[in-house]
């Protein structure tokens, strides 16, 4: 393990505000399980897709200051900062720029995702519009869209407009199948991986565990490589520092 440990960027412990965490008592499990496995900053990143989630802004903060709470109590150090995993429609930007939608850590990254059937040109125009307002984006779960799967070129073009690309630590892991595996690992050999997420969302099958995608990473490629996707880049995200 790391000195400094694992930062994971995409997660869904807060309870009561999405389909994450059920209750506080789960939410507390995944904090625990975050830290044993070496954890030591989490980026909160609760839905915002107000065509299925009501929007919760107050119940937000409550629950990213509470869990902060529970999180010192675990360890002074273990580092929580709070974000939104935005489901991209038409009126998305309005709501970046006015603050309703939540950039990550308070930086000027965002987290966006879209349908599995999107297009490579409906994402890319989009994104681009994120840019536009002002944003840094983040490809959530680059792996799930099956426009990107073995489109290459399409994602270095993403890549080249700006577009950091997140994918899940179980896709990594081997957890999602062979076939998803195959695509990420080929983008982690290609070094068009920027950032890696555990998408957790409970205590039992979709657990906030990195330790097995590092073990993989660290393996294939070494400890360095590590450090970058798991610690150094994302800690560029609540430093508000440029990637590229």
């Amino acid at each position: 393990m790391l000195n400094s440990g694992y930062a994971d960027i995409h997660c869904h412990l807060i309870p009561g505000v999405d389909d994450g965490a059920k209750d506080m008592a789960i939410a507390e499990r995944m904090l625990k399980q975050a830290w044993d496995s070496g954890t030591r900053a989490m980026i909160l990143t609760p839905h915002f897709n107000p065509g299925r989630f009501p929007v919760f802004g107050e119940e937000v903060e409550r629950g990213w200051h509470l869990l902060q709470e529970k999180a010192k109590k675990i360890h002074p150090e273990f580092r929580l900062y709070l974000g939104n995993e935005c489901k991209y429609h038409s009126d998305s930007c309005d709501h970046m720029e006015s603050g309703t939608c939540r950039s990550m850590a308070g930086s000027r990254y965002m987290l966006v995702e879209f349908g599995v059937q999107e297009s490579v040109k409906k994402i890319r125009r989009s994104l681009y519009n994120v840019s536009l307002a002002g944003f840094r984006p983040i490809l959530a779960h680059a792996e799930r869209y099956q426009a990107l799967r073995k489109d290459y070129e399409g994602i270095a073009e993403l890549i080249d407009g700006g577009v950091a690309i997140q994918v899940n630590a179980g896709s990594i892991a081997g957890r999602e199948g062979w076939h998803t595996a195959r695509f990420v690992r080929k983008l982690l050999a290609y070094e068009m991986i920027h950032f890696i997420g555990s998408d957790a969302h409970e205590d039992t099958a979709r657990t906030p565990i990195l330790s097995d995608c590092a073990a993989y990473i660290e393996k294939k490629y070494g400890e360095d490589y590590v450090r970058e996707l798991m610690w150094e880049n994302p800690s560029r995200i609540w430093r508000d520092e440029d990637l590229f």
